[in-house]
């Protein structure tokens, strides 16, 4: 009788295991289109065995059916790091890639106004001067398209700027994104450990949760997840700790520095930056992950301009030459805003300082203490007002004069007319004149720099367009004298700068802008082809990862027809022991 009840437990234990089996199957295809959702496969044990007696020949053991070992998520753990390495590799050149496709849009070449068209129309206006010098009209023309060059070229900068503050809201977003997931990841290891803490019962669906969190969270920084053994996950993120146990840490925008209208993410625990921003991201140090990073190294911590690019006459010693090209290449180089920035105001800057030399010319001089300082050249072109004034720049600093008309300075040539050499004398002197110190630019004080932002047309210039200085001083005042415009029309065909301290080609002036659109259509090429090859990788990893977790309906549906067999099979081993029962009681 006790075999026959135990033969009994057995086809129960049948009936058991083949119905969690089909219950397992019945969830797979419910959620076959779930995001995130893994398949679940149930593993079937023998359950115990009875030992009846001893033999050489048998191993004398009876089977007490079949149990549960465990319903498992169908999951490779290399997949999974992986496929969030890679995905958050795309983020980042993907955050790279639409920056430079705002750059395009803003500098106005897909939209077919290019900036290239104020720089020639600036040109042809010189050219006209070349003809006529002393044409009220295209004196007029040079001030007005002068106007317009540079009310354009302050559109693109401020654009440009607003575009690195709007990026702002980008990065708020997604920190507030990461500070979410991270508390869901929390809550889900508070669920996933009590249910499992009996070691009966795994949850299969909370897993799946967390692991599509972990997914998105690798998207937008980098992230290790290393599981506990009480089935917990802790999470690093730029290799501090994030999540914990039931607890996640979370991290907040403050300002890059007092008065920057940019913010950076700070991690709120230890009060330090998320981001080294010492260290450039490089594929080979798998630094280059996260749509945040990518963001906040596309647009820099500051806006850039002229002298962020190092010039080396601007250097004592090649060393420190050498220093200021690491910095450009850590600081500058590697966003793409601040690069067209920088590179954009170099341009601006040239032809501005190119034709306020010619018109308003500065020479060395020396004061009695032996400084050296530069002077309005006191054979500087004049205009064709009734003062012939000299030295009026076309292009004016908003916040600081040329020269400082309030010093009272005098000078005289100590040299020939041929190589003068300007000394500082007594107004008495022979030969003595009022000089004009000039105000030098100073990197560190943006109000002293020809820099956009601070340039516009000389409002005496504006007023008077007479006042434009195209004759020599001490001519005869023949307007038709043309050597001035001639000297403007020639430095748009000089060497003017290399595009960055890491190339050697000089350009002119038109060279240089194309330069400025070469560099950033391959940086555009480069950050684009990344992206569709990290694409194409992210989509062939999360093929393989799903050829392994994604549900099959075609191989479920067979898995419902084999255990729904099994079930019968039990069913009819359960009828059979249930007629022997019967016999034996209804014989006795």
């Amino acid at each position: 009788m006790g075999n026959i009840m135990t033969s009994l437990w057995t086809a129960v234990s049948g009936f058991t295991v083949s119905q969690n089996a089909i219950n397992t199957t019945a969830h797979n295809l419910a959620n076959i289109d779930t995001d995130g959702s893994t398949r679940q496969q149930v593993i079937i044990q023998d359950f115990h065995y009875n030992k009846i007696g001893q033999s050489t020949y048998s191993s004398m053991q009876t089977g007490l059916g079949a149990a549960t070992q465990v319903v498992r998520q169908v999951r490779d753990e290399f997949y999974d790091k992986q496929y969030r390495t890679e995905s958050g590799r795309l983020s980042f050149y993907d955050a790279q890639k639409q920056a430079i496709l705002e750059i395009e849009d803003i500098m106005g070449e897909l939209e077919n106004s290019p900036f290239q068209e104020s720089i020639q129309k600036l040109w042809n206006n010189i050219q006209e001067l070349v003809k006529s010098p002393d044409d009220k009209t295209a004196r007029a023309s040079l001030a007005k398209n002068a106007e317009a060059f540079i009310q354009r070229a302050e559109t693109i900068y401020k654009q440009l700027e607003q575009y690195q503050v709007n990026m702002n809201q980008q990065i708020n977003d997604k920190v507030t994104q990461i500070n979410g997931l991270g508390e869901k990841i929390a809550q889900l290891n508070e669920q996933i450990t009590k249910v499992e803490s009996g070691g009966v019962e795994r949850a299969n669906d909370l897993r799946d949760k967390r692991n599509l969190y972990i997914d998105q969270l690798s998207k937008l920084i980098d992230v290790k997840a290393t599981e506990e053994f009480d089935g917990s996950v802790t999470i690093m993120a730029e290799n501090v700790q994030f999540v914990t146990g039931t607890s996640s840490y979370s991290m907040s925008t403050v300002r890059v520095a007092d008065g920057s209208d940019m913010v950076k993410p700070v991690w709120d625990h230890i009060k330090t930056d998320v981001f080294d921003m010492t260290r450039e991201p490089s594929y080979e140090a798998g630094t280059n992950l996260g749509s945040l990073k990518g963001l906040i190294w596309a647009r820099g911590n500051s806006s850039a301009n002229y002298t962020n690019i190092p010039q080396k006459g601007d250097f004592a010693t090649d060393a420190d030459y050498q220093a200021a090209i690491d910095k450009y290449n850590l600081e500058i180089d590697s966003s793409v805003i601040r690069t067209t920035q920088a590179q954009f105001d170099t341009l601006i800057h040239g032809i501005v300082t190119a034709v306020n030399d010619i018109l308003s010319p500065n020479v060395e001089a020396e004061l009695a203490d032996g400084t050296k300082i530069q002077i309005l050249s006191p054979n500087a072109p004049m205009g064709m007002d009734g003062d012939k004034t000299q030295g009026t720049e076309l292009f004016s600093r908003k916040s600081t004069s040329r020269y400082d008309k309030d010093s009272v300075i005098y000078m005289k040539n100590t040299g020939t007319a041929e190589n003068p050499v300007y000394e500082e004398c007594a107004e008495t002197d022979a030969g003595a004149f009022r000089a004009y110190k000039y105000n030098e630019e100073d990197p560190s004080d943006k109000y002293t720099l020809y820099s956009l932002g601070e340039i516009e047309i000389n409002k005496d210039i504006l007023a008077d367009y007479s006042k434009i200085p195209l004759s020599q001083s001490g001519g005869t005042g023949d307007f038709a004298y043309n050597g001035v415009a001639k000297a403007l029309a020639d430095i748009w065909n000089q060497p003017f700068s290399t595009l960055n301290p890491n190339v050697l080609k000089v350009n002119t002036f038109n060279e240089y802008y194309t330069a400025i659109w070469g560099d950033l259509a391959t940086k555009g090429e480069k950050y684009i082809a990344s992206a569709e090859n990290q694409q194409i990788m992210v989509d062939n990893i999360s093929t393989a990862r799903q050829n392994v977790m994604g549900i099959s309906s075609d191989e479920e549906l067979a898995n419902m027809i084999k255990y729904q067999h099994a079930y019968n099979a039990a069913a009819r081993y359960f009828n059979v022991v249930d007629s022997m029962l019967e016999h034996l009681v209804t014989r006795l």
